[in-house]
């Protein structure tokens, strides 16, 4: 475990002291003495394909600084090893950590509904803040700054479940039968979180990702139908909650997903503008891109921010790492993270990197079994026991 850390620092730590010996800070500094000390004092385990990706990884997102000569080590690298060490060497098996992401989840979607309902937020006993202030957005967000991040905090956790056999599968064999509606109802409330944060780019990466996981894990209709009905049951709950509570505290929260007004939708309108603008920055510097200088505030998508910080090269390195870092088990966190990152940048802001890292950790150390609603058809029957004598 020393060694990887010890590797992965260095591979981060040593290209950026390089590139600014003049400008380096103290951190910098320190953590690329350790690097180099434990390199040369540990006998080094044959590195992984995941080691190799978290390796490429942190490489893509110092990337644009050490290229274009910025300051510092970013904050960004001790993310990316903590999230991942997280899942890696805590001992929590996937779908542990997905009931522990469900229950979160829900707590945030019920503090949602009280978000959304004047005469529910009186009675909550805090408020969730924005910048150290109560939050004042037209959109919940739960105890997140931002009803997007928010929304994709609630498409993962689901994505995440789905994929480890909840809430149906797991339900039945470990929790017992009469869990599975606690369960069911926990989803109901990710599901309310995510209608009420609407966020458009998050509800098409949920379904998207949930399709996904259906494909690649389902080998019959009833596997199929163990995946879908508790999504579907929970789904029409949390349709109908959300329509009585934006009914009566939040009226233009539902307009946001009428694909009538797609025409008239400024935030949707200056989304496409700011890509425009991003793709005209890019034809100017489309091998290297700009670093971490890059001439535009928002991009509201992963690509294009990808392609301006590091250009085309630095576009490949990042997919490159992150397909290299999901092990097959969490194919579908990987699809919805890319549906995602083709609205808005998860990797920058929220919390879709931190949970596919401590998913790919958790499966790294516990290889998720064959999912609940798959064994049925991919098993074969248990042979019978040979009669006594023979």
């Amino acid at each position: 475990m020393a060694a990887t850390a010890a590797g992965l620092l260095l591979a981060a730590v040593l290209p950026d002291a390089l590139a600014n010996i003049r400008l380096l800070q103290v951190m910098t500094a320190a953590i690329a003495v350790l690097a180099v000390v434990l390199i040369l004092t540990v006998r080094w385990p044959r590195p992984g394909l995941t080691d190799v990706g978290l390796v490429v990884l942190v490489a893509a997102t110092l990337w644009p600084r050490v290229a274009h000569v910025q300051p510092g080590v970013p904050g960004a690298l001790l993310f990316i090893l903590a999230t991942y060490g997280i899942g890696r060497f805590s001992g929590l098996r996937p779908r542990t950590l997905a009931l522990l992401l469900l229950a979160a989840g829900a707590i945030m979607g019920a503090i949602a509904l009280t978000e959304a309902m004047p005469a529910l937020s009186k009675l909550a006993f805090f408020h969730p803040i924005r910048g150290g202030l109560p939050s004042t957005s037209t959109r919940p967000a739960g105890m997140f700054n931002n009803p997007n991040v928010f929304g994709t905090y609630e498409a993962m956790t689901l994505v995440l479940a789905a994929s480890v056999g909840l809430p149906l599968g797991w339900g039945k064999t470990w929790l017992g039968r009469g869990a599975v509606v606690v369960l069911v109802a926990a989803t109901a409330l990710c599901i309310v979180g995510l209608g009420l944060s609407a966020s458009r780019e998050s509800a098409i990466a949920a379904t998207v990702g949930l399709g996904v996981v259906a494909v690649l894990t389902i080998r019959s209709i009833r596997g199929l139908v163990k995946l879908i009905l508790p999504y579907a049951i929970a789904a029409g709950m949390a349709v109908v909650v959300v329509l009585v509570a934006s009914s009566i505290g939040r009226p233009n929260l539902p307009s946001r997903f009428n694909p009538t007004t797609v025409s008239t939708d400024h935030a949707l309108l200056s989304r496409i503008d700011s890509w425009r603008l991003a793709v005209s920055l890019i034809r100017r510097a489309p091998i290297l891109g700009y670093g971490a200088t890059i001439p535009m505030r928002s991009v509201d998508n992963a690509y294009l921010e990808w392609t301006l910080g590091g250009g085309f090269l630095g576009l490949f390195v990042w997919l490159a790492a992150v397909a290299t870092v999901v092990p097959r088990a969490a194919w579908s966190l990987l699809a919805a993270i890319l549906v995602i990152a083709a609205f808005a940048n998860p990797f920058a802001v929220g919390p879709g990197l931190a949970i596919l890292l401590i998913s790919c950790g958790a499966l790294a150390s516990h290889p998720l079994e064959a999912a609940p609603q798959a064994a049925s058809a991919s098993e074969p029957p248990a042979a019978a026991p040979a009669p006594e004598g023979v």
